[in-house]
Parts: C-alpha cells; structure tokens; sequence
C-alpha cells in the first residue's frame, strides 16, 4: 500500500480553507447584504488560487483574479462537477469558458452550470446553438446548463443521429440538458431514470 504522507497537509489545508469561510461570512457583511467582496476575494480566492481545486464553486464576479481562479477551476480541477455564477458583470469571455467546462461532461462524469443573473444574461439563440453544434460534434455529452433569461426559436427536444444522446429544452425552468445514454457503461443510466420517454434508442 501506498504511504499516505500528504493526509495531514490535505487535513490542515481544507481546515484553513474552512476557517476562512466562516471569518468571511461573519466579520465582512456589507449594506447590502451580499459580504464583502473586496474581503472575499483578498482572504479566499487569492490564497487558494492555483493551489487548491473544488468539485462546486461559487463565486461572484469581483474582478480579474475571480475570473482567472474560474478558468483554472476549469481547465486544472479533476473534481470540478459544478458551477455558480452570480453577479452582472462578468466579462463575455466567461461564456467561452463554461462552453469549454460543458464539454468535460461525458457519461459518468456530469457537469452543471448555474448562471444567477438579473440582468445582461450570456445565453442567447446563438450561444445555445453554439452548444448544440459542439454535441452534434462530440456526440457523447453529459452536462445541464440554467440560466435566468428565455431562449425562443428552439424545439423542445432533440436527437443525436449516430449517438445514443439527447438534448432537452425547458423554457419555463429556463434550462438546456444534454444526455449520454449510460447503460452499455454503468449501472445507473441519468437519462433512463429522469426521461424514460426519451430513452429509446
């Protein structure tokens, strides 16, 4: 068996990143509500930047380094399974970056992205075609993207014409999901257990 020397670093890192958190939420509220952000970004995402790697994140979007520690996120985390963006005022290059995130999803692995908006949302008729050119391209994608505004022009449902997958579209919930069917792979197959309608390839 292998030595396991990099437990107590491992131990005392997700400690200090735990600590940290809570000094956040507690010590830097703002009039708004939100927290501080300036403090946020000074005690969490630059220490942890390029050092540790999340299967979630969360962030607003507080400047450059925020958007950086997003790509990193990206392209460096194994775990990386989800997204949350809030905030206005992230740059149009973020879409490119979760365009890049969406095609890590494959059968067994499925990424999600949660877009928090009130205004300016990124996702529009051509984003969204955007995505489904790459999953005609790929044909194995695995990913659920939601978002804030309303996508018109666009069926329902689609599927792949060589690939046991499937894209759905929900306007009222404001979401686009793409399936891989699983069963040749697993035991467990995502789209059999929520669209059973769909699965039958």
């Amino acid at each position: 068996m292998a030595p396991s020397g990099n437990k107590p670093q491992v131990s005392v890192q997700f400690h200090w990143v735990e600590t940290r958190i809570r000094d956040v939420s507690s010590e830097s509220t703002d009039d708004d509500g939100r927290g501080g952000l300036s403090f946020y970004t000074e005690s969490i995402v630059t220490p942890l930047f390029k050092k540790v790697y999340f299967r979630s994140i969360y962030l607003h979007y507080c400047g450059q380094i925020v958007y950086d520690f997003l790509e990193d996120q990206i392209d460096n985390s194994p775990f990386l399974a989800q997204i949350n963006l809030f905030s206005n005022n992230w740059p149009k290059s973020t879409s490119d970056l979760l365009a890049s995130f969406c095609l890590k999803g494959r059968p067994g692995k499925r990424v999600s992205v949660f877009l928090y908006r009130e205004k300016e949302d990124p996702i529009d008729s051509d984003y969204i075609q955007l995505l489904l050119d790459l999953w005609k391209t790929n044909g194995n994608l695995h990913f659920e993207l939601y978002f804030t505004g309303r996508i018109v022009a666009f069926q329902s449902f689609f599927k792949h014409e060589t690939e046991k997958s499937v894209v759905i579209f929900s306007n009222c919930a404001r979401r686009m999901e793409c399936f891989t069917c699983e069963c040749d792979q697993f035991k467990k197959c995502l789209l059999k257990e929520r669209y059973p309608q769909y699965h039958n390839f």
